[in-house]
């Protein structure tokens, strides 16, 4: 069996001392200006460990060093090396387009978190959610529970939009910096905006200057940013195709 790791322009190399995952040496297969990086394995099924993710992110990291690169998702195992092959022949032409569009780029990802806020909870509740004994007693139709559960509604909607706001204010900053985006908020779990950038190399700094501006702008928010990583949010993932 034939474990993949990215696909490559022609004559993809890699030092001798970078190994593949369980340490397997690593080759590649060629077909008309494109080549699989792989290497062969007696294993049908990978089990996620963190040592085996690292194997496969070094040979994915080390060729992305000299070369555009479509990484594969770890564990992408074909039957044999005919079969690598015969995905190269078959989409041959999006690969080398892919490749195009992603030579010369990397990938940052960026996670902006607000600060913990207290939850939004209706007034009427206290002691883990267990009415007031007083509400109970003067408002047993339940009328004051209902306006503080609108109330906490209309709180929780204005934070959310607070936040999707806020999350785009933040990535039109960074999107002039970059080559493509993609971005969403998840105001529900405190991200105001989760992200990932395609950069020119040539941009890179420029980008991550942009990053440490806003991390000095907006004090109340954490940001976490990480990379450069291969595009692997930019790129179609690499399925095996069917071989009749």
């Amino acid at each position: 069996m034939i474990y993949l790791y990215a696909i490559c322009d022609q004559h993809a190399s890699l030092p001798a001392s970078v190994r593949g995952v369980d340490l397997a040496p690593v080759t590649t297969l060629c077909h008309q200006g494109i080549s699989a990086v792989v290497s062969e394995t007696d294993q049908p099924d990978f089990a996620p460990a963190p040592q085996r993710l690292w194997q496969h992110e070094r040979v994915v990291e080390s060729l992305m060093t000299k070369h555009a690169v479509l990484p594969a998702r770890f564990a992408t195992v074909f039957e044999s090396a005919n079969e690598v092959l015969h995905q190269l022949q078959v989409q041959q032409y999006q690969y080398l387009e892919e490749l195009e569009r992603v030579r010369g780029c990397v990938e940052l990802g960026l996670r902006v978190l607000r600060m913990v806020e207290p939850p939004v909870v209706p007034a009427e509740t206290e002691n883990d959610g267990i009415p007031h004994p007083d509400l109970l007693a003067s408002e047993k139709n339940g009328h004051t529970f209902e306006i503080a559960r609108k109330a906490a509604e209309m709180q929780r909607d204005a934070l959310r939009r607070r936040d999707e706001s806020l999350g785009e204010i933040l990535n039109r900053s960074l999107v002039a910096h970059a080559s493509e985006y993609q971005a969403h908020v998840e105001s529900q779990t405190g991200t105001v905006l989760k992200a990932s950038y395609l950069v020119e190399r040539s941009r890179l700094s420029e980008m991550q200057a942009v990053v440490h501006r806003l991390r000095e702008t907006y004090k109340n928010l954490h940001f976490l940013c990480t990379g450069p990583w291969p595009p692997y949010h930019f790129v179609h993932p690499i399925v095996p195709e069917p071989h009749i």
